[in-house]
């Protein structure tokens, strides 16, 4: 944000098609689209570089299912995804 010296902004659209949750390909996981948004502050203060970050993530609070056959991550297993979720997080540098 050229306006404000040390604001970003991020976000990001995730989308997932329908896919099998098991090898057989019995059971099919409906596709779904989901949106976060955030920003980011760089400033300094007590001499030390610091930065706050604020992520608004599923900002739609979709209701969906992650996982599945296709996913080896997460061994065929399904899980349903995080409601709507606030983080907060400051970082600070030595």
């Amino acid at each position: 944000m050229p306006r404000v010296t040390g604001l970003g902004v991020t976000g990001g659209v995730f989308w997932s098609g329908d896919r099998f949750a098991d090898a057989t390909e019995g059971v099919r996981l409906p596709g779904y689209v989901r949106v976060d948004l955030g920003a980011r502050y760089r400033f300094g203060a007590a001499g030390r570089q610091q930065t706050l970050r604020i992520a608004l993530e599923n900002v739609g609070d979709a209701r969906y299912l992650v996982g599945g056959y296709a996913f080896a991550a997460s061994g065929g297993n399904v899980f349903f995804g995080m409601p709507r979720t606030l983080r907060v997080s400051l970082q600070t540098g030595f």
